[in-house]
């Protein structure tokens, strides 16, 4: 009877030994947890929360002539504002679900380019409305041509060399695709591909605003200008001669084809009618045409 207590109270006293060891492991573990959670809290979500409220503050930029440059984050994704001395509103770019859209003034805030893209090719639209727009379809300029924007999350990184003041957003990558520099009476807005090559440039300056296409060749494609109200633009080949032209004369605006030898061979006013055309690369120099027949098969114009 005396071993059989003493096993039965050897037992018990086991039994209660467990049952506190286990007690205090599943203390010690929810301590560990809330710890935890703690820990996560203040370190992940209070630092997400101000990362947030980082994200949505906008950042502005000025220059010494008064020209500004205005950072504002959406959540559909970010937006830059470019203003003159003046105040005026002379670009507007909007990046928004990998798709891109900028859209450059004059001195009166009317639209005069709208420059359009994202893994499509881009299209920039000339003109003051739609109706009398000149819409270009850029081909053959290689898969890195364009706005390929940058990413779910603004990643703005300030930047400051050579005197110049700005600011890059970064891709997922940590590869700049947008910077903008200011010094003291210009403003340059460049967009750049996955291998840092600036393939798109918009410049506000005392004299207006200024447009720069490239191509994946780092090859100048287009150029244009809004001075004093008027809209200027150039087009060139891969070769680098000079296809097409928006010129602007007491008022009215022409549109303008070049030969092979850049010799200008038709003019056509641009007024009520919406024209669209391609800018295609030229690989065999064609002979010397003699109407603006002779150029539509390496110009395609469509007149609507």
């Amino acid at each position: 009877m005396k071993i059989e207590e003493m096993g039965e109270c050897t037992v018990r006293a086991r039994l209660a030994t467990m049952v506190h060891k286990n007690a205090g492991a599943k203390l010690i573990a929810l301590l560990v947890t809330g710890l935890a959670v703690v820990i996560v809290y203040f370190f992940v979500c209070q630092n997400q929360r101000a990362q947030n409220l980082l994200d949505l503050q906008k950042v502005v930029f000025e220059n010494g002539s008064g020209i500004k440059a205005i950072v504002d984050p959406h959540e559909s994704g970010p937006e830059i504002l470019l203003s003159d001395a003046q105040g005026i509103l002379r670009i507007n770019f909007h990046v928004k679900e990998n798709k891109t859209l900028m859209v450059l003034k004059n001195s009166h805030a009317m639209t005069h380019f709208i420059l359009s893209g994202g893994r499509s090719l881009p299209t920039l639209s000339i003109g003051e409305t739609q109706e009398t727009a000149v819409n270009l379809n850029l081909e053959n300029l290689g898969p890195n041509f364009g706005f390929y924007g940058a990413g779910p999350r603004l990643n703005l990184k300030p930047v400051q060399s050579e005197g110049k003041m700005g600011f890059e957003i970064l891709d997922g990558h940590n590869q700049a695709r947008i910077s903008l520099g200011l010094d003291e009476s210009t403003a340059v807005l460049s967009f750049l591909d996955e291998q840092g090559r600036v393939n798109t440039q918009a410049r506000v300056d005392v004299e207006g605003v200024h447009l720069l296409l490239m191509d994946s060749n780092n090859l100048v494609r287009a150029r244009g200008s809004i001075k004093n109200d008027e809209t200027e633009m150039t087009f060139f080949d891969s070769l680098g001669r000079k296809r097409a032209g928006i010129i602007s004369e007491n008022g009215s605006q022409n549109l303008v084809f070049f030969d092979d030898s850049q010799v200008a061979r038709e003019a056509i006013a641009l007024g009520t009618q919406n024209i669209n055309f391609k800018l295609l690369d030229f690989e065999v120099p064609a002979p010397e045409p003699t109407l603006i027949q002779e150029v539509l098969p390496t110009v395609s114009l469509l007149v609507e």
